[in-house]
């Protein structure tokens, strides 16, 4: 199994910013079609 697509995305979050202004997520895919996300947190 490898890693076919990495694909990031930063969500702005609406006021009042509990838990940060941006939250970032990672998506990554694999070869045989396997995708999974993953949220980073805030920035």
């Amino acid at each position: 199994m490898k890693i076919k697509d990495i694909r990031t995305y930063v969500v702005e979050n609406p006021a009042p910013h509990y838990g940060g202004l941006y939250w970032v997520f990672l998506k990554l895919t694999t070869d045989n079609g396997v995708s999974g996300m993953h949220d980073r947190g805030c920035v």
